[in-house]
């Protein structure tokens, strides 16, 4: 059998367990968090939209939103609230991810241990300029600034 993971607990995280409403329910969060050591997907979790490695677990009316880090085997509990407060201000960076998985991506990639992303080459769509033919687009700005220098010494005449 396999070691358990090992609990992170942020310190905002543990600020948020103390405001929940009652003695009860915080009893029945922390037993939820504990049980996440033994098996950090249990079932009723979900991921959450949009995340990279974002899970949610219920109890009762309180969420409990965490990662979990299979290669350092580590549950990072990053949010506890309700449900009507907890997704409101998510402090996951959507579509980040940590520096450490994308170092281990990397190295994989680079030592030929995993095959790279499927990309789409980067396309150039030509488009109409709009100018004659004949006329040099780089000497435009050139024309630009001696015209404007023309201008300036009409509107402001040297003083003797």
């Amino acid at each position: 059998m396999l070691a358990a993971y090992s609990l992170r607990i942020r310190t905002s995280t543990g600020r948020e367990l103390e405001g929940v409403g009652s003695k009860r329910d915080r009893g029945r969060i922390v037993s939820r968090i504990s049980a996440l050591a033994n098996d950090p997907r249990p079932q009723g979790c979900e991921k959450l939209a949009g995340a990279v490695n974002a899970w949610r677990v219920r109890q009762g009316d309180y969420r409990i939103l965490f990662t979990v880090d299979d290669e350092a085997r580590v549950v990072d509990v990053f949010k506890i609230g309700h449900r009507r407060e907890v997704y409101m201000r998510q402090e996951l960076a959507l579509g980040k991810r940590p520096l450490k998985a994308i170092v281990n991506e990397a190295l994989k990639r680079g030592l030929g241990l995993e095959a790279p992303a499927l990309q789409e080459p980067y396309r150039i769509r030509p488009h109409s300029s709009r100018f004659l033919p004949g006329v040099d687009a780089g000497k435009l700005n050139q024309l630009a600034d001696e015209l404007e220098a023309g201008e300036f010494h009409v509107r402001h005449p040297a003083r003797r």
